[in-house]
């Protein structure tokens, strides 16, 4: 990731747009502190979409869910029996 001061990414705003177009990344910073980042809608849906499945994993693995399933799908087998 590529840092930019505002005063740069003012002045070389078309430039670094067509630059996150190909997939680069900017973080504007102002006076040395970032302040915002620079990316495609891609990216962003890309890590949201990343985040959430991160986050669905990690509650499954916190509740037994699968043993309950596997259970009520045992039950619902022996009662077709």
């Amino acid at each position: 990731m590529i840092e930019v001061g505002i005063f740069d990414l003012k002045t070389h705003l078309s430039e670094m747009i067509g630059r996150v177009q190909n997939g680069e990344e900017f973080l504007v910073t102002n006076r040395g502190n970032p302040v915002a980042l620079l990316t495609s809608p891609e990216e962003i849906k890309h890590r949201e979409e990343g985040l959430f499945f991160s986050e669905l994993n990690s509650m499954l693995q916190k509740t037994p869910l699968a043993d309950d399933i596997n259970s009520l799908k045992d039950m619902i087998n022996e009662g077709r029996k």
